[in-house]
Protein backbone atom coordinates (compact mmCIF):
# COMPACT_ATOMS: atom_id res chain seq x y z
CA UNK A 1 0.00 0.00 0.00
CA UNK A 2 1.57 3.15 -0.82
CA UNK A 3 1.41 5.83 2.07
CA UNK A 4 2.51 8.83 0.15
CA UNK A 5 3.90 11.99 2.70
CA UNK A 6 1.44 14.61 3.08
CA UNK A 7 1.53 17.79 1.14
CA UNK A 8 3.45 21.00 2.12
CA UNK A 9 0.27 23.83 3.13
CA UNK A 10 -0.07 26.35 0.36
CA UNK A 11 2.39 29.14 1.50
CA UNK A 12 0.55 32.57 1.85
CA UNK A 13 2.33 33.59 -1.33
CA UNK A 14 0.60 30.48 -3.39
CA UNK A 15 -3.18 30.68 -1.59
CA UNK A 16 -3.29 34.50 -2.76
CA UNK A 17 -1.92 33.79 -5.75
CA UNK A 18 -4.45 30.52 -6.76
CA UNK A 19 -7.49 32.75 -5.23
CA UNK A 20 -6.59 35.39 -7.73
CA UNK A 21 -6.07 33.26 -10.86
CA UNK A 22 -9.35 31.99 -9.42
CA UNK A 23 -11.40 35.44 -9.21
CA UNK A 24 -9.69 36.12 -12.63
CA UNK A 25 -11.43 33.04 -14.17
CA UNK A 26 -14.77 33.24 -12.03
CA UNK A 27 -14.74 36.68 -13.71
CA UNK A 28 -13.96 36.28 -17.48
CA UNK A 29 -17.04 33.70 -17.07
CA UNK A 30 -19.62 36.14 -15.58
CA UNK A 31 -19.45 35.58 -12.01
CA UNK A 32 -19.33 39.06 -9.99
CA UNK A 33 -16.71 38.52 -7.93
CA UNK A 34 -16.56 41.44 -5.88
CA UNK A 35 -21.12 40.50 -5.23
CA UNK A 36 -21.59 39.94 -0.91
CA UNK A 37 -22.33 36.30 -2.52
CA UNK A 38 -18.97 35.39 -4.42
CA UNK A 39 -16.36 37.78 -2.56
CA UNK A 40 -15.28 35.07 -0.98
CA UNK A 41 -15.90 32.19 -3.45
CA UNK A 42 -12.08 32.05 -4.91
CA UNK A 43 -10.68 31.74 -1.39
CA UNK A 44 -13.73 28.94 -0.50
CA UNK A 45 -12.98 27.14 -3.89
CA UNK A 46 -9.45 27.01 -2.91
CA UNK A 47 -9.70 25.83 0.09
CA UNK A 48 -12.82 23.20 -1.41
CA UNK A 49 -10.18 22.02 -3.66
CA UNK A 50 -7.58 21.57 -1.26
CA UNK A 51 -9.69 19.05 1.07
CA UNK A 52 -10.85 17.38 -2.12
CA UNK A 53 -7.27 16.17 -2.67
CA UNK A 54 -6.13 15.09 0.24
CA UNK A 55 -6.10 11.71 -0.88
CA UNK A 56 -1.96 12.84 -2.11
CA UNK A 57 -1.75 13.06 1.60
CA UNK A 58 -1.89 9.71 2.56
CA UNK A 59 -2.93 7.55 5.40
CA UNK A 60 -1.08 6.51 8.10
CA UNK A 61 -3.99 3.73 9.51
CA UNK A 62 -3.54 2.06 6.70
CA UNK A 63 -0.87 0.63 7.58
CA UNK A 64 -2.25 -1.33 10.74
CA UNK A 65 -2.79 -5.37 10.27
CA UNK A 66 -3.61 -7.45 12.38
CA UNK A 67 -3.01 -11.85 12.24
CA UNK A 68 -5.77 -13.84 10.23
CA UNK A 69 -7.41 -16.10 12.78
CA UNK A 70 -6.68 -19.30 11.14
CA UNK A 71 -3.43 -18.82 9.61
CA UNK A 72 -2.88 -23.18 8.95
CA UNK A 73 -6.46 -22.85 7.37
CA UNK A 74 -6.66 -24.91 3.79
CA UNK A 75 -6.46 -22.21 1.07
CA UNK A 76 -10.24 -22.21 1.21
CA UNK A 77 -10.87 -21.58 4.55
CA UNK A 78 -8.79 -19.30 4.43
CA UNK A 79 -10.53 -15.37 5.72
CA UNK A 80 -12.59 -13.66 2.83
CA UNK A 81 -13.36 -9.86 3.54
CA UNK A 82 -15.53 -8.03 1.74
CA UNK A 83 -16.50 -4.28 2.14
CA UNK A 84 -19.17 -2.62 -0.41
CA UNK A 85 -20.92 -0.32 -0.92
CA UNK A 86 -18.28 2.02 -0.33
CA UNK A 87 -19.66 5.71 -1.33
CA UNK A 88 -17.33 7.95 -3.05
CA UNK A 89 -16.44 11.55 -4.67
CA UNK A 90 -13.65 12.09 -6.87
CA UNK A 91 -12.25 14.60 -8.90
CA UNK A 92 -12.07 13.85 -12.47
CA UNK A 93 -8.56 14.46 -14.17
CA UNK A 94 -9.66 15.44 -17.28
CA UNK A 95 -12.32 18.32 -16.14
CA UNK A 96 -11.66 18.99 -12.87
CA UNK A 97 -15.31 18.13 -12.01
CA UNK A 98 -16.52 15.34 -9.59
CA UNK A 99 -17.06 11.48 -10.24
CA UNK A 100 -19.57 9.78 -7.93
CA UNK A 101 -19.64 6.14 -7.21
CA UNK A 102 -19.31 3.18 -4.99
CA UNK A 103 -17.19 0.12 -4.80
CA UNK A 104 -16.85 -2.91 -3.35
CA UNK A 105 -13.64 -4.16 -2.16
CA UNK A 106 -12.71 -7.52 -1.23
CA UNK A 107 -9.61 -9.59 -0.51
CA UNK A 108 -8.32 -13.10 0.37
CA UNK A 109 -6.25 -12.43 3.86
CA UNK A 110 -3.48 -14.76 3.92
CA UNK A 111 -1.33 -14.19 7.42
CA UNK A 112 -2.90 -10.94 8.15
CA UNK A 113 -5.88 -9.59 8.03
CA UNK A 114 -6.70 -5.30 7.19
CA UNK A 115 -9.47 -3.66 9.43
CA UNK A 116 -12.71 -3.65 7.58
CA UNK A 117 -12.54 -0.15 8.03
CA UNK A 118 -9.69 0.09 6.31
CA UNK A 119 -10.75 -0.66 3.10
CA UNK A 120 -13.41 2.43 3.25
CA UNK A 121 -10.20 4.52 3.66
CA UNK A 122 -8.67 2.92 0.99
CA UNK A 123 -11.25 3.57 -1.34
CA UNK A 124 -11.45 7.11 -0.25
CA UNK A 125 -8.00 7.75 -0.33
CA UNK A 126 -7.33 6.97 -3.94
CA UNK A 127 -10.71 8.77 -4.63
CA UNK A 128 -9.50 11.66 -3.17
CA UNK A 129 -6.72 12.42 -5.90
CA UNK A 130 -7.21 13.80 -9.71
CA UNK A 131 -8.23 10.43 -11.43
CA UNK A 132 -10.87 8.95 -13.82
CA UNK A 133 -13.33 6.21 -12.93
CA UNK A 134 -11.55 3.48 -14.64
CA UNK A 135 -7.86 4.60 -12.88
CA UNK A 136 -9.74 3.86 -9.54
CA UNK A 137 -11.15 1.19 -10.42
CA UNK A 138 -7.76 -0.48 -11.55
CA UNK A 139 -5.60 1.28 -8.65
CA UNK A 140 -8.05 -0.32 -6.43
CA UNK A 141 -8.14 -3.70 -7.86
CA UNK A 142 -4.25 -3.37 -7.93
CA UNK A 143 -3.41 -2.84 -4.42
Amino acid sequence: MEISKPREPLTAEERARFEDYAAAIFSRLGMNVDSPGARDTPQRWLSALWDMTEGYDGDPKLSTLFPVECPSCPEEEKTHVVEGPIRFTGLCEHHVLPIRGSAWVGYLAREKLVGISKLTRIVRLYSKRFTSQERLATTLRMN
